[in-house]
């Protein structure tokens, strides 16, 4: 199964998952106590395997992308914190947990599409590092070798694309790569010249 096949199913798991716990929450919070535990009797098993497929999919897509960013770190201790917090929610009927929880869930959601968002780190003591620049903006959809190909990305352990066209690719994107025109001419070099180590000799 190939990273964008899983990227989507992760997705949809995500969003039926956010969507089941608005529901209880909502019926908690709402004081429907019969209606949410008809709800949670009927979704027992559903949510479990709706449950697994999250954090196993979540899972399988980092172990694909070959690293772990700090906004990864962080979306991970929310989602894995909010669990419990869920659990001890609705066994006590705590509202105030049980809205924690969800706000957890929707604020690591938050995260996850703010990681789309395109990075220019800079440059630490005037060096210009590509490989940094790379792993901080590139590395999501290329991945660590250049051959992930997520959201489309290109090979770029196979690419025989002069340095030029690399150059013009990096500032001004194409598909659904954005434009990188914040970085300076020294960073998009100094990438370019990374990506250029990431082909199979």
């Amino acid at each position: 199964m190939n990273f964008d096949t899983i990227k989507l199913t992760h997705v949809v798991v995500v969003n039926v998952f956010i969507l089941i716990y608005l529901i209880k929450t909502v019926l908690l919070v709402a004081n429907k106590p019969t209606s949410l535990q008809r709800f949670t009797r009927v979704f027992k098993i559903p949510e479990m395997i709706i449950s697994v497929l999250f954090l196993a999919t979540g899972i399988w897509m980092i172990a694909l992308l070959g690293t772990l960013q700090t906004l990864l770190i962080v979306k991970i201790v929310i989602v894995l914190t909010s669990i419990p917090v869920a659990i001890i929610a609705f066994k006590k009927q705590n509202k105030m947990l049980a809205v924690l929880a969800f706000v957890m869930i929707i604020g690591a959601y938050g995260m996850a599409e703010m990681s789309k968002i395109p990075k220019v780190k800079a440059s630490a003591n005037g060096v210009v590092d590509g490989q940094d620049i790379y792993k901080n903006n590139c590395q999501n959809c290329h991945g660590a070798k250049g051959n992930l190909g997520n959201n489309g990305a290109k090979d770029l352990s196979l690419s025989s694309m002069d340095h030029n066209s690399e150059l013009s690719i990096i500032n001004n994107g194409k598909n659904m790569m954005p434009a990188y025109d914040k970085l300076s001419d020294a960073e998009r070099e100094a990438v370019a010249t990374y990506v250029e180590t990431l082909r199979l000799k």
